[in-house]
């Protein structure tokens, strides 16, 4: 017997290494494939932030974000219970590079 394939999940949006102003809603887009289903539904597709937790369900989600480093991620689920999993990063809120300052260096 020949298994059944895996789904596939993709983001859209936001594209990784963003940096998203403190406040800011932020636009989830994402979707999934499999060879079985084809385009997976709505409900298939769940959304998920390593430091906020649960972020909702679909294929479109807005969020707003507590500052700081996120890993968002996008799990898809087939009609054979098989799953996958996309991921990005963002940043929220405003890094802030300060100049090195050198005391008694001399060339």
């Amino acid at each position: 017997m020949v298994e059944r394939k895996g789904p596939q999940a993709f983001i859209l949006s936001p594209e990784g290494d963003r940096i998203i102003p403190l406040g800011t809603s932020l636009f989830l887009q994402g979707y999934a494939g499999d060879i079985e289903d084809g385009t997976l539904s709505d409900t298939s597709l769940h959304w998920k932030s390593n430091r906020d937790g649960d972020l909702g369900t679909g294929n479109q989600v807005w969020v707003t974000l507590s500052p700081g480093q996120h890993i968002i991620s996008c799990s898809a689920i087939d009609s054979d219970g098989n799953t996958a999993t996309a991921s990005t990063n963002v940043y929220v809120g405003a890094k802030v590079y300060l100049p090195l300052i050198l005391r008694n260096y001399s060339k």
